[in-house]
């Protein structure tokens, strides 16, 4: 997952968005029903702006149709909260792929590639930031292997994606998005 608009933060609200996003995931994962999932979680990497690890991809349902929302209501939380706070907005990716324990490899890449994807950007710069605060991405592979298997997990609907080709760099694929 990426912050939108980090750069826009003075340095004390970097620091609050850096100290929130592990919260925040394992708030929403606990409520997804994965939290044992996420407290194996491998190659965890924070960024300042951005958190990525691997998982089991057996969680792939739960992460798919529970954990946008669960994700959603953990940050209305954080804004009822924190009121002072800058509304936080994230962009979240889910791919599947196999990685060594580093996590460095071609599912890594496409995965930070498909969080640069320019229509999942425009859905939040032009989403009012108290209303709309997660666009969620899924890979091709994600999206067969869940939605189109009929495995989803939780409320998600496959009508609430968007199908479309994400072009970013050298990374060509075809991939689901939601707000």
């Amino acid at each position: 997952m990426d912050a939108r608009n980090f750069s826009a933060l003075d340095s004390k609200g970097m620091q609050q968005v850096n100290a929130d996003m592990q919260p925040l995931l394992s708030e929403a994962l606990s409520a997804s029903n994965v939290s044992a999932h996420w407290e194996r979680r491998m190659f965890g990497q924070h960024a300042g702006d951005s958190y990525v690890a691997g998982m089991d991809p057996e969680i792939l349902p739960a992460l798919v149709g529970c954990f946008p929302d669960a994700l959603r209501q953990a940050l209305a939380r954080r804004r009822t909260t924190a009121p002072a706070n800058t509304p936080l907005q994230l962009r979240v990716s889910i791919h599947v792929g196999s990685l060594p324990h580093t996590g460095l490899g071609v599912p890594m890449v496409h995965t930070h590639r498909l969080l640069d994807d320019e229509a999942l950007r425009t859905l939040l710069n032009r989403a009012n930031p108290e209303i709309t605060n997660t666009a969620v991405i899924i890979s091709q592979r994600v999206y067969e292997d869940v939605l189109e298997s009929g495995c989803l997990n939780g409320e998600a609907l496959p009508d609430q994606f968007m199908r479309h080709l994400v072009r970013v760099k050298k990374c060509s694929e075809r991939c689901t998005a939601s707000d």
